[in-house]
This record gives C-alpha cells, sequence and structure tokens, in this order.
C-alpha cells in the first residue's frame, strides 16, 4: 500500500508540475508575441502555433488534476432532492459508474486519435510541431482521468459493500 500512496503523489506532483511549466511557457510566449507585435512592430508568422503544446498540457493536465481531486465540473443536485441515504448512495453510484465508464470511452478515443496522428505524421503548418506531441497530452490525461475514476469507482463500492451489504 506504500508503494500505491507513493505513486499516487508522485503523479500528482508531476501534474502539478506540467500545470505550472504549461502555465509558465503560455505566459512567456504571450509575451513575446505582444512585445514582437506591438513593441518592435513585427509579426512572427505562426507564433501561435507554439501555444498550441503548453495550452493543450495545461488544459488536459488540470482536467485530470480535477479528476483526482474530485473537483470536476458536476451538475449533480441529487443530494438536495433524494432524502433517503440508501437511495442518495445508488444514485451516487450510479454517476461515478457514468463516469468512469464515459472516461473509457474517451480514452479509447484519444488513443486511436495518438495512434493516428503518429501513423500519418501528422504537423502543424508552419513550425512542422508533430501532432502526436500535441495529441500525447489528451491521452495521458485520459489514462490518468480513467486511473482516478476506478480507484473512487472500487472505493465508492467497498463503502457500499460495507454500509449496505454486510
Amino acid at each position: 500500500m506504500a508503494f500505491l500512496s507513493g505513486l499516487w503523489r508522485w503523479l500528482t506532483k508531476i501534474q502539478k508540475w506540467l500545470m505550472i511549466l504549461s502555465s509558465l511557457g503560455i505566459v512567456v510566449i504571450l509575451t513575446v508575441i505582444v512585445l514582437l507585435r506591438y513593441v518592435f512592430k513585427e509579426d512572427l508568422q505562426g507564433i501561435e502555433e507554439l501555444l498550441l503544446l503548453p495550452a493543450f498540457w495545461l488544459y488536459f493536465m488540470g482536467a485530470s488534476y480535477a479528476s483526482y481531486e474530485n473537483s470536476h465540473i458536476s451538475a449533480d443536485m441529487s443530494n438536495d432532492f433524494i432524502k433517503n441515504k440508501r437511495v442518495r448512495y445508488i444514485v451516487n453510484l450510479v454517476a461515478l459508474l457514468i463516469t468512469f465508464v464515459s472516461s473509457v470511452f474517451f480514452l479509447v478515443w484519444s488513443s486511436n486519435q495518438f495512434f493516428w496522428s503518429l501513423s500519418s505524421k501528422g504537423a502543424t503548418a508552419i513550425w512542422g510541431i508533430p501532432l502526436y506531441i500535441v495529441y500525447s497530452s489528451v491521452l495521458i490525461s485520459f489514462i490518468l482521468i480513467v486511473l482516478y475514476n476506478f480507484v473512487y469507482l472500487v472505493a465508492r463500492l467497498r463503502e457500499w459493500k460495507k454500509e449496505w451489504v454486510n
């Protein structure tokens, strides 16, 4: 169990660092764009393409980190309306199961997209950045999202068994 908790902390540290570095990358690139455009009156063709990498990594690492924190956007109002504790628990369990299943679908789609971009050798128009580098952020984040949702689903099922079955 110590190994798993160490792995868990290691994954979240890497995610935090990727989000910090991506944010810094976006700030630096936007600063360069503003300086070039408004101070030096120059326009570097396609510099916005360079924003693609840090923006994708920030967005998708943020999504996986929100999944880790269980703080992603949710429209769950069932706890406000359902008074029966057992029914509320079942509704929450079903919602977690739907979240897990849908994240598995997105993982499959993102892996298909990643491997397609790898085999097609696609790249951005100006800088020639390989698309598989961009799409790797999507794949890695959905791997993490599925992992986190699986762990939370198993934990919820164990709680269910402990609380209601025994």
